[in-house]
């Protein structure tokens, strides 16, 4: 079981979830809003920003201390520039570098639950 924990508002709503769908149903219902969340695994914290084209992820420790590592893009086109997304009532800007297909967002997602683990071919950055 994990926590989801909603960042869009200045108050943040928690909700358990059981599967992976659930997880997936509510993530993309955040989309529009350009929304981050946070996602409470067994050994770590995934925040998560998803809009309908990009999103990102960072990971961390439970104490939210560091290291804490973002899902980095290779790509040199998108080094560029900002992306915002909605967060504890206002706008978080993420470097262009960290934003992922929304997509791809998702898939990064469903591997951490159901493996416990980050995908294996994604690049990570400390930040």
């Amino acid at each position: 079981m994990i926590r989801l924990i909603d960042r869009r508002a200045a108050s943040a709503n928690s909700v358990e979830l059981q599967d992976a769908k659930q997880l997936v149903e509510l993530i993309l219902g955040m989309r529009d809003a350009k929304g981050v969340c946070e996602v409470v695994l067994s050994d770590r914290k995934l925040l998560i920003g998803i809009s309908p084209l990009w999103g990102f992820v960072q990971q961390s420790p439970l104490d939210d201390g560091p290291p804490y590592k973002m899902a980095v893009v290779a790509t040199v086109d998108r080094a560029e520039g900002d992306y915002d997304f909605a967060l504890d009532g206002g706008v978080t800007s993420v470097p262009l570098r960290y934003c992922l297909s929304s997509d791809v967002v998702v898939q990064m997602v469903t591997t951490f639950f159901e493996t416990g683990t980050p995908p294996p071919d994604q690049l990570w950055e400390e930040i």
